[in-house]
């Protein structure tokens, strides 16, 4: 999204999401034009209060960009055949669905009132059929994350492994440790990861070394 400085627009603009959208599609526009558009971390371009006379566009200025796209219009976008990197073709995008997520700090509850109190214009949230709160995950979630997620942190590692031709087998008791130590970080899922790489980095870095290399390393 574009970001704002002393010069004015820095960045990338709104209509990029269009022409990332069809690269994804592999120059597909029918198949683009019935897709998803997923938009993490919504919450980061909320409206800000501002004691200067400065326009706020990283966020103000960026949610009134996305509402053309997201009312369902048509908007440029550089296809494969552009020349010099100029907007040559257009997509409607009234049957893209679009999905916004974001952390929301702060809010008890995810209604229009609290969103605009926020910092989310009633336009922007007017553009969304349906509005909802997760629930914070379990413990139970971050296990079922560990061992049942295709995409998960944990099976990243086994393939690193299985590339160093050691198999990595992480017992239900070490999964427990892994899953209780993400949550004390506090990030989510995403803290997986990070205790997966403390854990493992000492094995990751002695891995490529060893003369005879073990068949399996296990985490118990």
């Amino acid at each position: 999204f574009p970001s704002h400085d002393t010069a004015g627009y820095t960045g990338r603009n709104v209509e990029e999401l269009i022409t990332d959208l069809i690269g994804v599609c592999e120059g597909d526009d029918e198949r683009a034009a019935i897709s998803i558009i997923y938009i993490d971390e919504i919450d980061k371009i909320r409206k800000k209060e501002s004691q200067s006379s400065a326009a706020d566009v990283n966020g103000l200025g960026v949610q009134q960009s996305l509402l053309k796209l997201l009312e369902g219009t048509e908007v440029p976008y550089i296809s494969s055949f552009s020349k010099n990197g100029e907007y040559d073709s257009k997509m409607d995008t009234k049957n893209i669905m679009f999905i916004c997520s974001g952390a929301f700090v702060g809010l008890e509850s995810t209604s229009i009132q609290n969103l605009t109190e926020f910092g989310m214009i009633p336009e922007f949230l007017g553009r969304f059929s349906v509005i909802t709160q997760l629930q914070e995950l379990k413990f139970e979630d971050y296990v079922k994350i560990l061992k049942d997620s295709k995409g998960s942190a944990l099976n990243s590692f086994k393939e690193w492994f299985v590339s160093e031709g050691i198999e990595l087998i992480v017992e239900d008791d070490a999964i427990n440790i892994i899953a209780e130590r993400a949550i004390a970080k506090g990030l989510g899922a995403r803290g997986l990861h990070g205790v997966l790489d403390e854990i493992l980095l000492n094995a990751q870095f002695e891995a490529p070394n060893f003369i005879i290399k073990p068949r399996k390393f296990v985490l118990n």
